[in-house]
């Protein structure tokens, strides 16, 4: 089994007075194209992940949603949807408050090395995304891991590596995974938080990947917000540590992060999810984000 770093603990260091409260309004709208008459619909939609620097509340809800938390601690919210007659529009809206922090952590000494593959399998596993198999991943994280006398070195060497070795972009429409991030040197914040995810995992660091999004707040933009992907260190059972290379947060989080989803034990999965009880030929139509709006309420 693969040996993997472990420290005693991590201090989180909460600057309670930099935090942000936020409106968000989500529209799922859901447009019978099939053809045909549908029942037995579900729109099964992840409103928060598990972080500790954010919490939210659920303000309003049309219609109302079955709220519960599943794979990873999501918090999701189920909408069930009625008998839609072709060319028929249902449509789901959700305001959620998050109130979020500025949260950081500083590495305690490191008293060993010892096996935690047991204990943490699922977030060291090759993935479609994170393919921890491939020679050059494999070989990058063991040179920096050779140069490492400990987990929190380790970290800040793949960290700068993935800064300084993959150039950013802006927003691309295709996910390409670590694989090819490694060898084409270029991409937007997937690519940055793939490579870092995969470059941990093949030193036998748990990590996973979170998706929400980052409120810049340019009034010269038609949206305030963007889509967003950072990742976590697994540190002890309860404890992610949040890294996000493209906007360089080293062990610490903005007060601009909203958490949607975590992702560890697969690489990636749907924020939303529509199912139906029958099967028509032709999928119904969604639109394509369900995040309407971002308003600051308040700092």
């Amino acid at each position: 089994m693969q040996e993997a770093y472990l420290w005693r603990c991590l201090i989180p260091a909460q600057c309670w007075e930099e935090s942000l409260r936020f409106n968000v309004s989500l529209l799922n709208s859901v447009l019978n194209s099939s053809g045909a008459r549908l029942v037995g619909g579900k729109v099964d939609i992840i409103i928060a992940a598990p972080s500790a620097n954010q919490s939210f509340e659920i303000l309003r809800a049309t219609p109302s949603p079955q709220i519960g938390n599943k794979t990873e601690g999501n918090v999701h919210a189920l909408v069930k949807i009625p008998q839609l007659d072709p060319e028929e529009t249902f449509e789901s809206r959700i305001a959620v408050e998050y109130t979020t922090s500025v949260l950081s952590f500083e590495f305690d000494q490191l008293f060993s090395r010892t096996n935690l593959a047991d204990l943490t399998n699922e977030y060291i596993k090759a993935a479609k995304f994170w393919d921890t198999k491939d020679p050059l991943i494999r070989r990058t994280s063991e040179t920096i891991r050779s140069s490492s006398p400990n987990a929190a070195d380790f970290l800040s060497r793949t960290f700068d590596w993935v800064r300084e070795n993959v150039k950013l972009q802006e927003p691309q429409p295709t996910r390409i995974g670590a694989a090819r991030a490694i060898r084409e040197r270029t991409g937007d914040c997937d690519e940055l938080s793939d490579l870092f995810i995969a470059l941990c995992r093949a030193a036998g660091i748990p990590c996973r990947r979170v998706v929400g999004l980052f409120y810049h707040g340019r009034r010269s933009e038609e949206k305030p917000f963007d889509w967003h992907a950072w990742a976590e260190v697994l540190a002890s059972k309860n404890t992610w540590i949040p890294f996000d290379p493209s906007l360089n947060f080293f062990a610490s989080i903005s007060e601009r992060h909203l958490a949607r989803c975590s992702m560890g034990r697969r690489s990636d999965y749907p924020i939303r999810r529509l199912t139906w009880r029958s099967r028509p030929e032709k999928s119904p139509a969604m639109n394509d984000d369900d995040v309407q709006s971002v308003a600051l309420m308040s700092s």
